[in-house]
């Protein structure tokens, strides 16, 4: 595994350096990507699928292209509470990446247009926590839109 320093740097960035990464490795599918394909699973779906892997799989190595991901997106810096807040986790069968934090962020704020969305991303700096196994472990990533751009704050 290469190592390299995810704090602080942009979300697609890492995820080009994850995607280089996995090239090396033929049989690794990595819960990063680039693609926008997927699909949203609500928390009833999150916790169906949460018993199967864990029964199924024991936690660990459930890498592939169904990789579930759990979503929270908690309360905005400066106090903006999502209006979808008891449907979370939200679940997605996709991959990591910019567009799915966005994405995140119009389903917990009930987002409807692109305009509404821009101006609510650059007024609120919302965070979006994303739950995943990766290397055979349970992780979590948090990232902030700031500077018109997802930056990883932990990983």
């Amino acid at each position: 595994m290469i190592l390299y320093m995810a704090k602080n740097r942009r979300l697609n960035d890492f995820i080009r350096d994850k995607m280089n990464e996995s090239q090396y490795n033929p049989y690794r599918e990595s819960v990063f990507g680039l693609e926008t394909g997927g699909h949203y699973l609500n928390r009833w779906q999150v916790g169906h699928r949460m018993i199967g892997l864990y029964t199924m799989f024991y936690g660990a190595g459930t890498e592939s292209p169904g990789t579930l991901i759990k979503i929270f997106v908690p309360d905005t810096p400066s106090g903006t509470v999502p209006l979808t807040a008891d449907e979370q986790p939200y679940g997605w069968e996709g991959k990591i990446n910019e567009h799915l934090a966005e994405l995140s962020v119009w389903w917990a704020f009930e987002l409807m247009s692109e305009n509404e969305a821009s101006v609510f991303l650059e007024n609120e700096n919302p965070y979006v926590i994303f739950e995943f196994v990766d290397d055979a472990r349970l992780r979590t990533m948090t990232v902030q839109y700031k500077e018109s751009a997802w930056y990883i704050l932990d990983y």
